[in-house]
């Protein structure tokens, strides 16, 4: 017999009722207060320009401490700030996986399918994560040092929890939180056989295209494998109500993910996920007078996770076959770009800032960002700078800013980082969806499709045959830029990685560099920190299902890389998470401060120059002409005129860079280098001899 109240109080929806959240809101957030509508990039960034982004699965620490336990810690804090670190992004942390019957008629707690971006509580994962209070602590550290928590909402879907077994079960509203349908029983032949009630299976192409009258039809692209339609079924499944019934449901990641069903009139999707944000962003200091003490938990921004993917619609007239095209609109729906503008609607309402993973093409980019969140990932430059330290070619890179510029797209509100908590990306989406289209990439004109293959290949070529420590995912490479940078530079061997530390920690800084020395937000993860080297194969293959998924399915966009130790005190060979220990190059933090060659030292001196000059809050002038391909110099106003120049090729370089745009004859000081030679730009121009992988932050020297 289920108990079906028991499993209920288990429930996400059912939680953020518990926990009166949005009563405690109205009552201590002054929502009304507030504008909302448009987006506030600069705002955004004065509050935290530089982010760490944490991943706590593979943090490690002393015997017995949680990972934010460890994320709180005052001697890291102090290490941070001396950095110029103003917030820490901390990634996904709430109880995630799914529930299924157990032998006894109760229910077994599964794994997370997905990294625990599948969440089931609104209760973060005490036994992985730690607790409300070592949060809290977190938040008081980094308030303590003028920086702030940033946290990560899910609002595409949940894992198999409590609300996913409920709606399968057909309990009260449950079923309207995600996109799942009954199949009538005369259409069950139509289904793929499954032995268990909660068990599932795949449909198939033409099994999603029978299926047409209850279901869209096939996404615009398989994200969850090429075998994958997105599509699964259940079971029989008695409900509560003695009826028994079989559903089709839609994930866009993993079979463990079911897609929330964001146009159900019960608004069941949007109270759990405004819930989340809520409960990140409510100060648990502010105790409302009917409410009592609030379990929120202080931070001030919130990650929205893979955005773009919140509606669906199928688009008609469209001839129903296993041979048609694509008969949905399942990317960049208007549906996604509203429910992404309500959550930063939200968000702002209650005092915080949001910042998207939207990963699409740039037309979608500005509909998304035009009364959405304040900040997004740069999806757009991000490539193109990869790409150029991979070949020593930087004109994808220029045609990016092109692009840019174009569609009116403001760097300053985009986040610049190094490794996030997904893989090196080089899906360049926007050829995807413009692939007929045509583009001058170094003076060859190419359309879109053409352009995108010929990077994939280049890529592939350079960083997957020829260095097999890196792995492929379909959106790029699953590795960390240590090994990236050891494929650019040729080596055979992971072990050659330490005989080549000088040169691989150089092409490391260029690539913080050119994320720093530009308006916006920058970021970097504790991989980059202690310079994490991917992960062996037999280290690989230790890495827990919930990172790396089923064997024969292997997702390795967290499972190729390890765990690392920020601050030196760990002897463990796993974390608390069971992610075995990677090799780091450049070792804990404490240990680099203390030397002035360390990349800890050398990252520091570029956001001392960042923070001089006030680049975070500049406004981006345009690409300058270089007269060498492997040059790329960009133009911002502090309001004093800032040059950075970089060179993506491992060997020196002559070049020449046009800056005759901007300024006429003029002195130029390096702000990485203040006791260096000032530079003559002659009409503009400027001379340059650049060793392998160097950088440069030019700036206009006032008048005496």
């Amino acid at each position: 017999m289920i108990d079906y109240e028991a499993l209920e109080r288990e429930s996400l929806l059912y939680q953020v009722g518990a926990m009166k959240l949005f009563e405690r809101a109205r009552a201590v957030a002054r929502v009304w207060t507030k504008p909302y509508v448009e987006s506030r990039p600069k705002d955004a960034v004065r509050r935290a320009s530089v982010w760490f982004t944490a991943y706590p699965a593979s943090t490690l620490g002393l015997e017995g401490q949680a990972p934010l336990e460890v994320l709180g810690d005052p001697c890291l804090w102090d290490l941070f700030c001396q950095l110029g670190i103003t917030g820490i992004h901390t990634g996904p942390l709430l109880r995630s996986g799914g529930i299924e019957p157990d032998d006894a008629g109760g229910w077994r707690r599964t794994p997370s399918t997905d990294g625990h971006f599948d969440p089931i509580s609104l209760e973060l994962d005490e036994s992985i994560f730690g607790t409300d209070d070592e949060f809290r602590r977190m938040v008081l550290e980094a308030e303590a040092r003028n920086a702030v928590v940033i946290a990560d909402v899910v609002p595409g879907h949940t894992g198999t929890g409590a609300d996913f077994r409920l709606a399968q079960l057909a309990y009260k509203n449950y079923p309207g939180l995600f996109l799942m349908v009954r199949i009538r029983e005369e259409d069950w032949p139509f289904l793929p056989k499954v032995d268990q009630p909660f068990a599932t299976a795949r449909l198939t192409p033409d099994q999603v295209y029978a299926l047409e009258k209850y279901i869209p039809g096939m996404l615009q692209r398989q994200m969850a494998g090429l075998e994958e339609t997105g599509w699964e079924a259940t079971g029989k499944i008695e409900g509560c109500d003695g009826k028994v019934r079989r559903w089709v449901y839609l994930h866009y990641f993993k079979k463990g993910q079911p897609t929330l069903n964001w146009v159900d009139l019960s608004e069941a999707a949007s109270t759990i996920i405004s819930g989340q944000i809520t409960r990140y962003l409510l100060d648990w200091r502010v105790k409302s007078r009917n409410y009592g003490p609030s379990p929120g938990l202080g931070a001030k921004m919130v990650r929205l996770d893979a955005n773009p993917f919140l509606g669906i619609e199928r688009r008609l007239p469209k001839a129903v076959t296993a041979d048609a095209p694509p008969s949905t609109w399942s990317e960049a729906h208007p549906l996604s770009q509203w429910i992404t503008n309500k959550l930063a609607w939200h968000t702002r309402r209650l005092g915080g800032h949001s910042f998207q993973e939207l990963n699409m093409s740039l037309d979608a980019f500005r509909r998304f960002s035009e009364l959405g969140p304040d900040l997004a990932y740069d999806f757009v430059t991000r490539p193109a700078c990869e790409h150029a330290a991979l070949t020593g070619n930087a004109d994808l890179l220029r045609l990016m800013y092109r692009l840019m510029a174009d569609y009116g797209l403001d760097t300053g509100s985009l986040i610049h980082a190094l490794q996030n908590h997904d893989e090196i990306t080089y899906e360049l989406v926007h050829f995807l969806v413009f692939g007929d289209q045509t583009f001058d990439l170094g003076g060859r004109q190419l359309r879109g499709l053409a352009l995108r293959k010929q990077i994939r290949d280049e890529m592939k070529e350079q960083a997957l045959s020829r260095a097999p420590w890196n792995r492929e995912s379909g959106n790029g490479l699953c590795t960390t830029f240590v090994g990236f940078l050891a494929a650019a530079l040729g080596l055979e061997s992971i072990e050659e990685v330490f005989d080549n530390k000088a040169e691989i920690q150089q092409g490391h800084l260029l690539l913080a560099a050119f994320n720093a020395l530009q308006p916006g937000v920058f970021a970097f993860s504790g991989w980059d920190l202690v310079g994490a080297l991917p992960l062996d194969d037999d280290a690989f293959r230790a890495v827990p299902e919930a990172y790396i998924g089923e064997p024969g399915r292997e997702d390795a966009r967290w499972g190729n890389r390890g765990a690392y130790d920020l601050l030196g005190h760990s002897t463990a060979n796993v974390s608390r998470s069971h992610v075995p220990r990677a090799r780091c190059l450049y070792g804990p933090v404490p240990a680099q401060m203390a030397d002035r060659e360390s990349f800890c030292r050398k990252l520091q001196v570029i956001l001392s120059a960042r923070k001089t000059v006030n680049l975070d809050e500049a406004t981006f002038n345009g690409v300058a002409d270089a007269d060498n391909p492997a040059v790329f110099a960009m133009v911002s106003a502090t309001p004093a005129l800032v040059t950075t120049i970089l060179n993506f090729s491992h060997s020196r370089q002559r070049t020449r860079v046009d800056l005759s745009r901007w300024i006429g004859d003029a002195v130029l000081v390096d702000m990485l280098d203040p006791h260096g030679a000032a530079l003559a730009a002659v009409s503009g121009i400027v001379d340059l001899d650049l060793s392998g992988w160097e950088y440069r932050l030019l700036k206009l020297k006032p008048a005496d």
